[in-house]
């Protein structure tokens, strides 16, 4: 009789290896191939054994189911041994759980494919046993006919009988246990494929809370950028406001220096007609030089003054706090005009100064109120 099949060496277990999604895939992929090769030499192994009963219990009938079931059993024996390897090889979780099941599983196989060898053997020798028994007993009985013959010839029959039922016995009980292994691979296939169907769910799942959180980022991107645009709309408007306001400034100012100028030119000319004498008294001193003078005796000389170049647009409210005090008093409401010195002849005692009054209060105020 053949000896089982051993099986591969076992490896230590070190730790197991973690899959990813493809990986878990591609694994239950060549599991599913590895246990479909081995039903499909498992099932012709099956049919051999079926064979067996329905065979004619002579020698060479026996011999050829023999050699059959050799043959079937080294491509069982093949494919088994490939898919342990593989699951070794994985050593993940679910390989590590399969193992040992499906090494029980492999060696009552081969013990059941040990007890049919055996009975063929069996069969086989009592098969050889009947062809030796009829030609003694026909040479024993020669003179007595061949009742003898026939005896035992019926008595072997009953024995080979008797065997072949206790055979099929046995067959039946291992059938029953690989009716129940083909249901547990059965099984095995169906979680396989529940498992798949779990995470391609899972990953629409994923897909779909992408595609939300795509969208909002979408949203609040486009807020943002709302946002900004407003802003700078906003900058853009305050700037132009202030532009605006400088120029009324600058417009204003202007047009207070010339109306300035102009009412200085009226006064050179008032003088002029009223043929005011250009001679000064020598007596200007006795006077103080903060006293007004009447608007018909006032005599403007400008001076040459070095000032600093700067454009009104960059005149700033600070810019003149930081002037000095003497400059500032020498300083007209232009900034651009040079200064003037202000010589004033002697009044007449009973002179009325309420006009001069009344213009210097006006470019007091005037000033005070530009600056």
């Amino acid at each position: 009789m053949a000896q089982s099949q051993p099986l591969p060496p076992e490896t230590t277990v070190t730790h197991e290896h973690k899959m990813t999604e493809k990986g878990k895939e591609l694994y239950h992929s060549h599991k599913i191939k590895y246990l479909k090769q081995i039903d499909g030499s498992w099932e012709t192994i099956e049919n051999l054994l079926e064979e067996l009963s329905e065979c004619s219990k002579e020698l060479k009938p026996l011999r050829k189911l023999e050699k059959n079931i050799l043959k079937s059993r080294e491509k069982y024996c093949e494919n088994s041994n490939q898919y342990i390897e593989f699951l070794t090889r994985k050593n993940n979780e679910d390989s590590n759980d399969a193992l040992p099941t499906f090494k029980t599983e492999f060696k009552k196989c081969n013990e059941i494919i040990d007890n049919t060898l055996q009975q063929i053997k069996t069969l086989k020798l009592t098969a050889a046993e009947t062809m030796s028994v009829v030609p003694v007993e026909s040479v024993r009985s020669n003179n007595s006919g061949k009742s003898g013959s026939i005896s035992s010839s019926a008595m072997a029959r009953k024995r080979v009988n008797a065997e072949v039922q206790r055979t099929k016995l046995q067959y039946a009980e291992q059938q029953t246990k690989l009716i129940k292994q083909k249901a547990r691979l059965s099984e095995l296939e169906t979680q396989s494929k529940a498992l798949k169907d779990r995470e391609k769910a899972e990953v629409d799942a994923d897909l779909a809370l992408l595609k939300q959180q795509t969208e909002a980022a979408v949203a609040e991107v486009e807020v943002k950028v709302l946002e900004e645009a407003e802003s700078d709309r906003r900058s853009l408007s305050l700037q132009e406001d202030k532009e605006n306001l400088q120029k009324v400034k600058m417009t204003l100012t202007e047009k207070y220096v010339n109306e300035q100028f102009n009412e200085v030119e009226q006064l050179k000319s008032q003088d002029k007609n009223n043929n005011v004498p250009q001679d000064i008294p020598n007596n200007q001193d006795k006077f103080s030089s903060h006293t007004p003078a009447p608007r018909n005796q006032l005599n403007i000389i400008p001076t040459s003054r070095n000032l600093p170049k700067f454009q009104v647009d960059d005149l700033d409210r600070s810019i003149v706090e930081d002037i000095k005090p003497e400059i500032r008093q020498k300083q007209t409401l232009n900034p651009y005009a040079a200064d003037f010195e202000l010589t004033q002849p002697p009044l007449p005692p009973n002179h009325d100064q309420s006009v001069v009054s009344d213009l210097d209060k006006v470019f007091v105020e005037e000033r005070f109120i530009t600056f």
